[in-house]
């Protein structure tokens, strides 16, 4: 600009104000002259320098230079557990586009170009890493402050159980567990600590009787521990409940049953054994889990029932007996006559007769054309009064 001054200078300098040939001006003129050309010549040159400086610009003394970012805020630290994603952000002002590029100590994250990254499940390893961030546009670019994460590692997560097993005698059993954030192991057997069953399985070669239980796993790490829920062991089959003696009266039916625990599915056979008998005969269809008798008489007290349960590794159980007595009990009564219908005169006394086999005691009983039934006891003699016409009298 200052060379654009000096050549305005020199033209203007070179021809403006120049005498006219042949004139002669005095020395107190001149010099005044001299002077005022000396005054326009930097005027002038003053105006177009600024005129230039103002075309130059675009005008109104504004400025289309464009502005480089600034952030106006930084991201910051972030702690999350183990498993859980982070997200990190900034905020930036400058002439826009403004773009953005991630960075996991210093290494540039492939896609992460917004203003917030979300980092993918955290592991142990992501513990204390630093990200920063790059704004840029077409002026220049800025990089923020660094950002730390802190992985923590939380609680074990236990994610499959171990599951309950019914086995046959002598065969193998595995037990096993899955954990996230797991350090350590320790199975327990019926709720005690069992020695060197410190992995995530647990192994039986030859399973017994004494195997039988119930097994829990404590997983452990440097933030605590968690006990797995308890899976059931049941080792060959046994019978839970044997049937039990039972008294009924003459007439009746009685029903025997057992419950068994381990190899299922089971199958059954029942068997009698006559009174004063020693070998069971096996019942026809009596296959099920319960037994109901034929109705039964006096001569049946005294039988003896058991039931033989076999599993799926054909192991056989024999239940102990069960005794049924038969007493004669209170046998319904049977009509051999029955009272015969009447017509009586209203207030009279109707006498009526019933003759049975059984308890000798009678309620004769009045059916009423409401519905309604009356009776009453008088010791042998039965008497009814009748009420309305239409009644109907019998005796139960």
């Amino acid at each position: 600009m200052l060379k654009v001054a000096a050549s305005l200078n020199s033209l203007f300098a070179s021809s403006l104000f120049t005498p006219r040939r042949g004139t002669l001006i005095g020395a107190r003129r001149s010099s005044r002259l001299v002077m005022f050309r000396s005054g326009c010549i930097q005027l002038l040159t003053a105006t177009l320098v600024l005129l230039v400086m103002t075309a130059c610009s675009g005008g109104g003394g504004s400025s289309n230079s464009a502005q480089s970012p600034t952030i106006t805020k930084q991201p910051v630290n972030q702690a999350v557990t183990v498993g859980q994603t982070a997200t990190f952000s900034v905020a930036a002002t400058g002439t826009a586009p403004l773009t953005y590029q991630w960075f996991d100590n210093g290494t540039a994250i492939a896609g992460a170009t917004s203003s917030t990254y979300t980092t993918a499940a955290t592991v142990i390893g992501d513990n204390n890493s630093q990200f920063t961030v790059t704004v840029s546009n077409a002026a220049g670019s800025i990089n923020s402050n660094p950002a730390t994460l802190t992985a923590m590692i939380g609680l074990p997560v236990i994610t499959t159980q171990p599951k309950s097993v019914n086995v046959c005698n002598s065969a193998s059993i595995t037990l096993s567990v899955a954990a996230l954030n797991a350090s350590t192991y320790q199975w327990s057997f019926n709720g005690s600590p069992i020695a060197g069953a410190t992995s995530s399985s647990y192994f039986i070669a030859s399973a017994t009787a004494t195997n039988a239980g119930s097994y829990t796993v404590t997983v452990t790490n440097a933030a605590g521990s968690v006990t797995s829920q308890a899976a059931t062991v049941l080792v060959g089959t046994s019978i839970t409940s044997n049937p039990v003696s039972l008294s009924i009266a003459q007439g009746q039916t009685a029903t025997f049953s057992i419950a068994a625990a381990g190899d299922a599915p089971f199958s059954y056979q029942w068997y009698v054994i006559a009174p004063g008998g020693s070998t069971g005969v096996a019942i026809a269809g009596a296959t099920s889990s319960t037994y109901t008798t034929p109705v039964e008489v006096l001569s049946s007290s005294g039988l003896q029932y058991y039931v033989t349960v076999t599993d799926t590794c054909a192991t056989v159980l024999t239940s102990t007996s069960a005794t049924l007595t038969v007493t004669p009990g209170n046998v319904p009564p049977t009509i051999t006559t029955p009272p015969v219908s009447q017509t009586v005169a209203i207030s009279s006394t109707p006498t009526l007769t019933v003759t049975a086999v059984g308890p000798p005691t009678y309620l004769p009983v009045v059916s009423h054309p409401s519905g309604e039934h009356r009776g009453h006891r008088d010791l042998g003699r039965n008497r009814c009064h009748l009420h309305c016409s239409g009644g109907k009298y019998y005796r139960q």
